[in-house]
């Protein structure tokens, strides 16, 4: 059996399609270090013309995959340290994504100094007068 690579699409030479796996996009989410023990993370998928998305499945650190419809989810008091997200589609016919959108970032939650602009303290904190 032949097969042939046409742009984007693989047919098989008797003319029957070859199903296109769906893809997924992370769309936004942290990457690289952050310094909150939160993070959110939005997505995309992509599937074959004639099919729709059922949903995705998403994990962090290797915990066991969520199924959801929505294409977002927060994370709420992170640990530090590296963090690994991942999501994929599946379609209507059951077919995952089989390469995962990947995104690794990194929590360090270390106090840090704040610059005060006109940099005198009392100034900076003092209160509203009581107008009348």
């Amino acid at each position: 059996m032949r097969v042939l690579l046409i742009p984007f699409l693989l047919f098989i030479v008797l003319g029957t399609a070859v199903a296109i796996p769906p893809d997924t996009s992370i769309l936004s989410g942290p990457d690289g270090g952050i310094s909150t023990d939160h993070a959110e993370f939005w997505w995309i998928g992509d599937v074959d013309p004639g099919h729709r998305i059922l949903g995705y499945y998403y994990s962090l650190d290797d915990q066991p995959p969520v199924f959801t419809t929505r294409t977002s989810a927060p994370f709420y008091d992170l640990s530090p340290g590296e963090h690994t997200f991942r999501v994929w589609t599946i379609d209507d016919s059951l077919v995952e994504d089989p390469q995962p959108a990947t995104q690794i970032f990194a929590i360090s939650l270390t106090i840090q100094d704040e610059l005060e602009i006109n940099n005198t303290l009392d100034e900076a904190t003092s209160t509203i007068p009581d107008i009348k």
